[in-house]
């Protein structure tokens, strides 16, 4: 893992952030406002309230799932290191981006502190869902593999 390869993994990773936040401000608008086109909201209302105006949360909004994107980007790069147990990459993988998402999270009053536990909830289930998907995938393909090195 160079700085390189993290910075390039990274700057990929930004506008990712900002597409899936922008993203979830338009399903929620709908969902919890509904669609008649003036109940848009391109951030929390709370947030939107502590930052002092609508275009001072959407900016700091913006640039915070920016670094969400880059950071979860950057975070793949953990999985590359092969010294590491797969037990030991997924413990630090998941603190890592634990630890970035949710101040993230609480900044953009995207849950409040109440909601904290049930969110740590959720996303420990989602993320340990998809590192068991990406586990079964990877185990089937390396099996695969030795499958046809052996000649079978």
């Amino acid at each position: 893992m160079t700085f390189k390869e993290a910075l390039k993994r990274g700057l990929i990773g930004f506008p990712i952030g900002i597409f899936i936040s922008t993203t979830i401000s338009v399903i929620t608008s709908i969902l919890i406002r509904g669609y008649t086109g003036d109940n848009f909201s391109a951030a929390a209302p709370d947030f939107i309230q502590a930052a002092g105006s609508e275009l001072n949360a959407v900016i700091l909004q913006y640039f915070l799932s920016g670094v969400l994107g880059f950071s979860f980007a950057v975070a793949s790069l953990i999985y590359e290191i092969d010294s590491w147990s797969i037990t030991k990459q997924t413990v630090v993988h998941f603190l890592f981006t634990a630890g970035v998402f949710f101040p993230i999270s609480y900044i953009c009053h995207w849950f409040s502190f109440s909601q904290f536990v049930v969110s740590f909830v959720i996303f420990a289930v989602i993320y340990f869902l998809i590192w068991v998907i990406q586990y079964k995938y990877w185990k089937k393909k390396v099996k695969e593999l030795n499958d046809k090195l052996a000649g079978k």
